[in-house]
């Protein structure tokens, strides 16, 4: 069975990577990148980030905050907070604030 026509080899993932945005492939890779603050920054990383099919976490306190719809995860919660900060962090392989 081959692959279809829109899809190719990512080299850093090995993994299927649109080449357009028709179907974007959302989270296939084992990398996790964690975000702190889901706006409108937020979101649109979510948006680039799917396109290379990886999964993107947010931290917000706002349960309904732009970036939660296309996030891999959102999860709720104070910045100030350093155990919600530490427990946000364990699940990731990199955080962006």
């Amino acid at each position: 069975m081959s692959e279809p026509e829109n899809l190719m080899k990512s080299p850093k993932f090995g993994i299927g990577v649109c080449r357009n945005n028709e179907s974007p492939v959302h989270g296939l890779s084992e990398v996790v990148v964690g975000v702190l603050g889901g706006g409108q920054l937020g979101r649109m990383m979510c948006q680039a980030a799917s396109q290379m099919a990886i999964k993107v976490m947010v931290l917000d306190p706002q349960e309904n905050c732009p970036a939660s719809s296309l996030s891999y995860h959102h999860m709720v919660g104070s910045f100030d907070d350093s155990t919600t900060v530490e427990e946000f962090a364990k699940r990731l392989n990199i955080l962006c604030n």
